[in-house]
């Protein structure tokens, strides 16, 4: 089951690599692993594009939209071009980073002029994740069904996040919060029910600040 934040990614992306006459746009998705959800599901949408990988593993997949895969860390992307790409994204990735301002940095070097980085992350002064932080990775991965790797939450709010992005240049274009506790215990019934009692709650209050799952989209300005 997707997010509500992923499902925004997805729609934000598809609208930037709308199909239209000319070079196809250059697309990198960052700390990609070997998932291709959302580019499949970008294509199933009818958006083209070139797409470059980059992860600390290897990245390698069988799609014809791949061009090149870089095996380096998003705060040091040394082997990749300046001024690249026309977008760029990472679906829950920047919480894995110990260094978010210097990724910051590294992503606004490769896009260019006008170019659009789009973030589904957690809030970390959600509930949830104020939780998870006590709680070890063997219990995550009982929750979750899956292994999950350790999560620094080095910009520690979300504000905190978008002034990381503006200070290496960005402009917030735009930053959705929803709460969704229910997408974390799918598997299990009774609690997954109080889940969703408890995001509907939270999304009728408006209290962002505890809603868990977050879209963002940082613009590099056109004239940079």
């Amino acid at each position: 089951m997707q997010t509500p934040a992923e499902l925004r990614l997805i729609e934000t992306l598809n609208e930037l690599l709308a199909p239209h006459d000319g070079a196809l746009p250059a697309l990198l998705s960052v700390g990609a692993g070997t998932s291709v959800l959302i580019e499949d599901t970008l294509v199933a949408r009818g958006a083209r594009f070139v797409s470059d990988r980059l992860d600390l593993v290897d990245a390698h997949v069988d799609r014809p939209y791949v061009r090149n895969v870089f095996c380096c860390p998003a705060q040091a992307m040394a082997p990749v071009a300046p001024t690249s790409y026309d977008a760029a994204f990472s679906n829950y990735l920047l919480e894995h980073v110990t260094d978010v301002e210097r990724a910051a940095a590294e992503i606004y070097r490769v896009l260019r002029p006008g170019g659009v980085y789009v973030a589904s992350v957690p809030n970390p002064t959600a509930l949830e994740f104020r939780l998870a932080r006590w709680t070890p990775l063997w219990f995550h991965k009982l929750v979750r069904g899956h292994v999950v790797g350790e999560k620094y939450y080095s910009y520690r709010s979300i504000a905190g996040l978008v002034k990381l992005f503006e200070t290496a240049g960005f402009r917030a274009r735009d930053v959705w919060h929803f709460s969704s506790t229910e997408d974390y215990l799918q598997r299990f019934p009774v609690a997954r029910s109080l889940a969703r009692a408890y995001d509907r709650a939270l999304m009728s209050a408006h209290l962002r600040s505890l809603m868990g799952n977050v879209c963002l989209v940082f613009q590099k300005p056109q004239a940079a």
